[in-house]
């Protein structure tokens, strides 16, 4: 926020002052580290009548699917021991965390 608010010193946001910013940067990355941020603080002091809120047009960009990467996944499960194995494979598939799959003590850590 603190580069946002040096370019912008009276917050007006306006599409040069995103091109100033990010000048390479694709529509998703302007809306993720600009819009998204910017309409979150203003829309937050709405909610403390500070002003009112603000509804922003995103800019457009193609949405990138990627496919995983299974391949480091396939050499480590070959190489790990069977706990670790199974706790690798499990985090892979939910996206959890270390500490939201391990029970906090299991046998062979």
């Amino acid at each position: 926020m603190r580069k946002i608010r040096k370019a912008i010193p009276e917050f007006q946001i306006s599409i040069d002052t995103i091109d100033e910013l990010y000048p390479d940067a694709s529509g998703a990355t302007r809306n993720r580290q600009v819009i998204t941020p910017t309409q979150a603080i203003i829309n937050h002091c709405a909610e403390r009548d500070l002003c009112a809120p603000v509804r922003i047009k995103r800019f457009k960009f193609v949405e990138k699917v990627k496919k995983p990467a299974l391949e480091w996944l396939n050499t480590f499960c070959d190489h790990a021991r069977p706990v670790i194995k199974a706790l690798v494979l499990d985090m892979f598939a939910t996206a959890c965390r270390f500490n939201e799959v391990a029970p906090p003590r299991v046998e062979g850590f």
